[in-house]
């Protein structure tokens, strides 16, 4: 049995490439925690300052909620929230705060109609991998809110960066890693450059006002003297060096390298993050958005 037959998938989108098995709750936990530690906090300004002004009351929408991990920790922020979580599989834990109700459902699917127009806080966060039209998106994600409402996006670039010297040099393995998953994500129709056209998307959409946009390096292992980025480093590491399996099946099916190809080039991959060589980085955008 190969690797890509071991790991499970979901069954409601079929050609969604990501895993949904525990080694991918571990993985999207470490992501978590990488994030939330990066951003300093589970939401930006707006958004926290529109709930701490409400009296920490609204109607919360988190889609591709994953471990709903996100949702838990809002929750226990803000206790009087109402919280939704959707995704295509039920990778959440078996006990959670009342306050949220998780549901099994693609987000390419249209959304109920009693949705529409009521959420004070829509959250979306490293959808990429699944989504071909992420402006689409936006605008069907904008119809859910109030107006005064607020949409935070989080998205990755999908290249890595080495702060020490070219990657190509330092990190070949890291160098030739991004490259083949970023020509494979482009042979299935990804939107690679979502992440910095977002805010343009937002801009342009018409139900937007007062767009704004950040970006962070999220250090991928624990190479950073300085001690909070250190720390962030630490709870990245273990996503960093999963990444290779998770998105294995989306690579071996592209046909651009064979499977016994893609293990030599994990392991040194991973080599390479272990040590800490180069410095490497990955930036990571927060925008968010108010609806008109």
């Amino acid at each position: 049995m190969s690797d890509i037959e071991r790991r499970k998938s979901h069954t409601i989108q079929e050609d969604y490439p990501l895993p949904v098995d525990l080694d991918e709750i571990n993985r999207l936990n470490a992501q978590h925690k990488a994030v939330t530690l990066l951003f300093d906090g589970l939401l930006p300004p707006a958004a926290l300052a529109k709930f701490e002004l409400n009296g920490g009351i609204g109607k919360v929408l988190d889609i591709g909620c994953g471990t709903g991990q996100w949702l838990i920790d809002l929750t226990n922020q803000f206790p009087n929230i109402q919280a939704t979580g959707v995704d295509l599989s039920p990778i959440y834990p078996s006990v959670y705060p009342s306050q949220i109700t998780f549901i099994i459902r693609s987000i390419l699917q249209p959304f109920p109609n009693d949705w529409m127009g009521t959420f004070d806080l829509v959250h979306a966060r490293f959808l990429i991998t699944g989504i071909r039209d992420f402006c689409s998106l936006l605008t069907r994600l904008g119809s859910l809110l109030r107006p005064g409402g607020v949409l935070v996006i989080v998205e990755p670039e999908m290249e890595s960066r080495c702060l020490d010297g070219k990657i190509e040099d330092k990190c070949p393995s890291m160098a030739r890693f991004g490259d083949i998953s970023r020509e494979a994500m482009e042979k299935f129709g990804i939107d690679m450059e979502a992440a910095v056209q977002i805010p343009i998307y937002l801009s342009q959409d018409g139900q937007f006002e007062k767009v704004n946009k950040e970006m962070r390096e999220l250090p991928m292992s624990d190479w950073p003297e300085d001690a909070r980025l250190n720390q962030i480093g630490k709870a990245q590491l273990p996503n960093a060096l999963a990444m290779p399996d998770t998105i294995r099946k989306l690579v071996i099916a592209s046909g651009i390298i064979s499977e016994a190809d893609f293990e030599e080039l994990k392991r040194g991959y991973q080599g390479e993050l272990r040590l800490g060589i180069g410095k490497l980085v990955l930036p990571i955008w927060s925008i968010w958005a108010t609806k008109v």
